[in-house]
């Protein structure tokens, strides 16, 4: 069961990240920094991107790296 479940959210991801992607180059080409264009695809977006992105930008708040928040 579980391994079910975490094979259809690895699926949904995969689907969202295309169009995520897409939407963090273009709000980088609009002068945003990259952290801007994270926290625009949380609220744009469903989960499960908006939740694997979104652990990058809360663990980026708190100080970390941010190259260390997106490993």
């Amino acid at each position: 069961m579980v391994s079910v479940a975490q094979d259809n959210r690895r699926a949904t991801f995969h689907r969202q990240l295309l169009d995520g992607l897409g939407l963090l180059s273009n709000s980088v080409r609009a002068g945003m920094t990259l952290p801007q264009g994270i926290e625009l695809l949380v609220k744009e977006m469903k989960p499960p991107i908006t939740q694997e992105f979104g652990r990058v930008l809360q663990e980026y708040r708190l100080g970390q790296d941010f190259d260390q928040a997106m490993l």
